[in-house]
């Protein structure tokens, strides 16, 4: 009897993982390549493909104004009071703040933008707090390194009507 349960089992488990083409009964899987799914499913009526920039480790700059004015110091150009400015650097490994850094000084977090950042926090949350940064350097050698390639299919019928392939392999179906 444990042999015949084992048995349904492995014809059944890879099915788990298995779809409907949008507008046929035809039958598709996680992992299964471009070229095979538009043979089951037919040609989509859009397809749009991007990369994603690959997350390699990188460091931000700000440099973020001081509420008092410097005294007695001017533009030369515009005669206007010049604005004293403050070096802050974000340090990112995976998408995460690692160190944050203010006049070589290394923080856990910091209001100096505004809205306090933290260490652990990722891109958008110092975007959001800072603001896009004047200079961002990246690893050396990271020009080299290729970010996963998304390809979306768009059926005009049937649900799901969305499919997203990773790297020329199927992935998820909305």
């Amino acid at each position: 009897m444990l042999k015949l349960w084992n048995l349904i089992f492995l014809l059944i488990a890879p099915a788990s993982f298995a779809w409907f083409c949008p507008g046929n009964f035809n039958v598709i899987q996680e992992g299964d390549p471009i070229e095979k799914v538009k043979k089951q499913c037919g040609t989509p009526s859009a397809e749009k493909t991007t990369e994603e920039e690959p997350d390699v480790p990188q460091e931000w700059q700000y440099y973020v104004a001081v509420n008092q004015p410097y005294q007695a110091t001017y533009t030369p150009s515009t005669n206007a009071p010049a604005i004293a400015t403050i070096k802050m650097s974000v340090t990112f490994i995976q998408g995460k703040a690692i160190n944050i850094s203010v006049e070589n000084q290394s923080l856990t977090s910091t209001s100096l933008c505004g809205p306090t950042i933290s260490t652990g926090d990722g891109y958008a949350s110092i975007t959001r707090a800072c603001g896009k940064p004047i200079f961002i350097q990246k690893q050396q050698g990271s020009e080299n390194i290729k970010g996963n390639m998304i390809t979306e299919f768009t059926y005009p019928t049937g649900r799901p009507n969305l499919l997203v392939f990773f790297n020329g392999r199927l992935k998820d179906v909305r």
